[in-house]
């Protein structure tokens, strides 16, 4: 079996050790933050110089770029919106009673999403995907323990 299909299952199970985790540590709402925001910076960083410079390269159009990049914020606001409408339901139960399907669908979208990433990390060369693989998987470890 390809070494690839380890990594892209890392951030998984990186996320169901953050809610074991939190049963013993609990972080701060500010080292939360702090580490999420370190994570969407590897990630950022690993993009700059891996994928944006082999985008030049093809002489990819600007308008491809501007226009993915607008589909994809359209997309993940209604992604946002759907989320609030199917958590408002909840509000007049007790939290015993109260199952999040908003809260649980947008983090499937998310990791679906960050699944995709990965993959098309590893297809555009194993040091990108590698550095994308380690960057979600902080993310979805945080992602865990600020759900619990």
């Amino acid at each position: 079996m390809n070494i690839t299909y380890y990594w892209l299952a890392m951030p998984a199970a990186v996320m169901l050790l953050g809610g074991v985790l939190t049963f013993f540590w609990y972080p701060s709402k500010m080292t939360i933050s702090l580490v999420q925001h370190l994570a969407a910076s590897i990630i950022l960083a690993a993009l700059m110089i891996e994928v944006f410079p082999e985008m030049r390269r093809t002489n990819m159009a600007q308008s491809t770029l501007i226009i993915s990049f607008v589909v994809g914020v359209i997309f993940m606001y209604g992604v946002k919106i759907i989320g609030g409408y199917l958590e408002r339901g909840n509000e007049a139960q007790s939290a015993q009673q109260r199952f999040n399907y908003g809260l649980i669908i947008t983090i499937f979208i998310d990791a679906a999403l960050d699944g995709v990433t990965i993959g098309a990390g590893f297809a555009a060369g194993q040091k990108i995907g590698l550095a994308l693989a380690l960057g979600l998987s902080v993310e979805m470890l945080f992602l865990a323990m600020s759900l619990i």
